[in-house]
């Protein structure tokens, strides 16, 4: 998806939104794109940007275009994922990962207590999955669609 496409849509429902959040596949290995986008976030928006990254933040640091990308961060969540290390709530995933307050707008308090992933049932039934989702709400969902697609609702 091009980026002009993807910040329309940001600017139609920015009102509505606090931030933008950036995660996998790596998002500095996509710097370009990243770089375009943040800059049209930045320029044209209010909204928050909140980075996860499998890189520390010295690596960022170093990459072509890595300062200029934290430039425009207001918090880095940095550090390769160790699964011995999981976290079952917040959104740094592992113990071992780096939050980094690259701006004022936030507090550390405000992903601390994060939860991990959020589980929403609409009318229809659909489920709608965001966050960092543990392995056993994923078998959940999925042994729920699959029951939905058995026996569908009259």
């Amino acid at each position: 998806m091009p980026v002009s496409t993807l910040v329309a849509d940001l600017l139609a429902r920015a009102d509505d939104l606090e931030g933008v959040t950036m995660s996998g596949g790596e998002p500095f290995q996509q710097i370009e794109g990243m770089l375009a986008f943040l800059d049209e976030i930045r320029t044209r928006t209010r909204l928050s940007v909140i980075i996860l990254s499998g890189y520390a933040l010295r690596e960022i640091a170093s990459m072509p275009g890595g300062r200029q990308a934290l430039g425009y961060i207001d918090v880095l969540i940095a550090g390769r994922y160790v699964a011995q290390r999981r976290r079952p709530f917040g959104l740094r995933g592992s113990s071992n990962k780096q939050v980094h307050l690259l701006t004022d707008r936030y507090r550390i308090e405000d992903f601390d207590s994060t939860p991990p992933a959020e589980v929403l049932v609409t009318a229809t039934g659909d489920i709608i999955v965001s966050g960092i989702v543990p392995p056993t709400v994923r078998e959940m969902i999925d042994t729920t669609h699959a029951a939905q697609r058995t026996h569908p609702r009259p």
